[in-house]
Order: C-alpha cells, then sequence, then structure tokens
C-alpha cells in the first residue's frame, strides 16, 4: 500500500459531514472508507482553517496544460521522442523525455515488451492461407486427432534485440 494517498474532497466533505452528525471517529473512518489518522488530520485541518480544498502545491508548475497533455499523448502509436517533438514544434515548449515519459504514466500507459511478430515471407503467407481453407470445413473430431508442437522458436532476418511500447494494461495484444 502507499504511503500516501490521496483524499477526493467530496470524502472530506463527507467525514465533516458525519462528524457534525454526532459520529465517532472510529465510525466515520468505518463509514468514509478511510483510515482513523486521515479523519483526524481532516476534521483538525478543518476546524482550523474552516477550509476544505487542498493548500496550493509548492514547486515548479507544469509547462503545458492538462488539455494540451491529453492533445498529444491521445496519439500512443507515437513514441516518446517523437511526442517531444511534436511538442517542441507546435507548443514551442522545452520539456525533457522524463516529462513527457511522466505525463504516459499518468494516463495510464505503461512500458512493456512488444509481442514478437513471425516474419513471413509472401510464399508461405500464401501457403497457410490454402492450408487454412483446405481445413476450414473441419469438425472438432478431426481436430482432436491432431498433434500440435510448435515450441520452438526460429528467427531468420529478424532483430533480436527487445522493442519495448507503451500499453495500457487490458491492451496486452494490441499493435
Amino acid at each position: 500500500m502507499a504511503k500516501f494517498s490521496y483524499l477526493p474532497e467530496n470524502k472530506r466533505y463527507k467525514i465533516i459531514h458525519l462528524r457534525e452528525e454526532g459520529y465517532s471517529m472510529s465510525q466515520i473512518a468505518a463509514k468514509v472508507p478511510c483510515g482513523l489518522s486521515t479523519v483526524v488530520r481532516t476534521l483538525k485541518r478543518f476546524s482550523e482553517t474552516n477550509f476544505i480544498a487542498d493548500r496550493e502545491r509548492s514547486g515548479r508548475p507544469r509547462k503545458t496544460s492538462l488539455l494540451e497533455d491529453r492533445l498529444f499523448l491521445s496519439n500512443i502509436k507515437l513514441n516518446s521522442s517523437q511526442i517531444l517533438k511534436q511538442w517542441a514544434l507546435t507548443l514551442n515548449v522545452s520539456v525533457c523525455p522524463r516529462t513527457v515519459r511522466g505525463r504516459m504514466l499518468e494516463i495510464g500507459l505503461r512500458v512493456c515488451k512488444a509481442r514478437p511478430k513471425p516474419l513471413l515471407t509472401e510464399f508461405q503467407r500464401k501457403r497457410r492461407l490454402t492450408w487454412a481453407r483446405e481445413h476450414s470445413l473441419w469438425t472438432i473430431k478431426y481436430w482432436l486427432k491432431v498433434i500440435f508442437s510448435d515450441e520452438s522458436q526460429f528467427c531468420i532476418s529478424c532483430n533480436q534485440s527487445s522493442v519495448y511500447v507503451r500499453r495500457r494494461t487490458h491492451e496486452k495484444f494490441s499493435p
């Protein structure tokens, strides 16, 4: 579990409302659901400042707006260096590759190794297609008699190094 998790404003309002209704802090923590220390901290901050929203964050402001981020990161096919060039050309903003990678992580794009694609010649493709057409009308009875033993990896004239791509969690086999 993370050391710090963000508590949305609606939950903070719920904590204040439940306290005003007379619930104990442990009851509030069970109803909201959050930790007891979170309830105590939220109530203390509200009693001191009479304010629920987050305080202004310190640190360097973002170089791009959320709208600009969404616009450029919507094209998932681009890698981070291509997005970097796009930002530099259209927005006149110089950001480092780490910033682009961070923005990709924010929208849920994780780094994963690309699935290897078979390298087939035109002749092999035609043979596979004719084989598939010949066997397309087979019943389950015939297919149960077939033993598949395609466990070896053959790579002729391909690059053996790993290629990394950005994917969302559910997009495992997307191109």
